[in-house]
């Protein structure tokens, strides 16, 4: 599966009933919270995202492409295991309004989205109803 997809508002059906092998992000050290890079590991696919002047952008690539190194202020985190996303089978992603919604199976998932302060994109879990 090759995929590329720029878009301000969408759905990505194509992942939905995958299981989460790996959530890894490329995030601040001085702000844990602010994030650059985004990549999900699906049924053994690397899928990275990543949010940029009101538009998600998504491709296929994994977290040890050169081109994604992160600089010295930011590092690569695994939130898959801390959010124990592993393991979980994806019910729904979808871009819209500038935020990124990705929810598993239970409710469980996470949002991404930019502070209009800043411009920084910003993750945060999301817990069952």
């Amino acid at each position: 599966m090759d995929v590329t997809r720029q878009h301000s508002e969408t759905e990505i059906t194509e992942v939905y009933g995958q299981t989460c092998q790996k959530f890894i992000v490329t995030r601040q050290k001085k702000h844990p919270d602010r994030v650059s890079l985004l990549y999900l590991r699906l049924d053994g696919v690397w899928h990275r995202f990543f949010l940029d002047a009101g538009l998600i952008h998504w491709q296929l690539g994994s977290p040890s492409q050169t081109d994604d190194a992160p600089f010295i202020t930011e590092e690569q985190f695994d939130l898959g295991a801390t959010w124990k996303f592993v393991g979980l089978v994806v019910e729904h992603i979808a871009f819209s309004e500038e935020r990124l919604t990705v929810r598993f199976a239970g409710g469980h998932g996470f949002q991404v989205f930019t502070e209009a302060f800043d411009g920084e994109s910003i993750c945060r879990q999301i817990f069952p109803d």
